[in-house]
């Protein structure tokens, strides 16, 4: 069904972007149970897309923040690679490892985004049989650069607050560079 939903995002102090995705005839909803389970049904999408039965590339970002899945946005398109995501619970880590092997093709490489902090090195010992880079900075401004070098081709950049998901979000479908976390006077 067509039609139009507004989305209002409201942060902590108080602003609030607010945007209005008008959604085309034939639009599918893709979802599941947490954004977990959407991560791994948005994978078998792409993969429906790619007309493929395994993926070359598995990208793995954590599921508590935005900032390393978002910036890992650019190097997905150019490895062609879903988002998966996983945090500390042992159930969301044994799904995350069954659905890579399961989904990744053999010898096929893992980009894992932030320290481990933000993905466990328990995550990246389960995928050992597999090539695993781990893609990480002191914080999460130095964590986006070795995503955009990662890249193939970077030909144009989008700078966005760290401070407000909303801007970065509407760049992403249209960046075929690097998208980079920048800091806010006084951070």
């Amino acid at each position: 069904a067509s039609g139009s939903c507004v989305i209002t995002v409201t942060s902590v102090n108080g602003i609030s972007n607010t945007i209005t995705v008008n959604v085309s005839e034939g639009a599918i909803r893709i979802f599941g149970d947490n954004r977990y389970e959407t991560a791994f049904k948005t994978a078998d999408a792409l993969k429906s897309q790619l007309k493929r039965d395994k993926v070359n590339n598995i990208i793995v970002a954590s599921g508590t923040g935005f900032a390393d899945a978002l910036a890992g946005s650019y190097l997905a398109a150019e490895t062609e690679a879903p988002i998966l995501m996983t945090d500390k619970k042992q159930e969301n880590i044994d799904n995350l490892v069954n659905y890579i092997n399961e989904n990744l093709v053999d010898g096929g490489t893992v980009y894992i985004l932030g320290g481990t902090a933000a993905v466990s090195d328990e995550v990246e010992k389960a995928l050992s049989n597999y090539r695993v880079k781990r893609l990480a900075g002191n914080d999460r401004y130095e964590t986006n650069l070795p995503m955009a070098a990662a890249g193939a081709d970077i030909s144009a950049d989008i700078l966005y607050s760290i401070r407000s998901v909303a801007s970065p979000l509407h760049g992403t479908p249209i960046c075929r560079g690097g998208i980079h976390h920048t800091r806010n006077r006084g951070e």
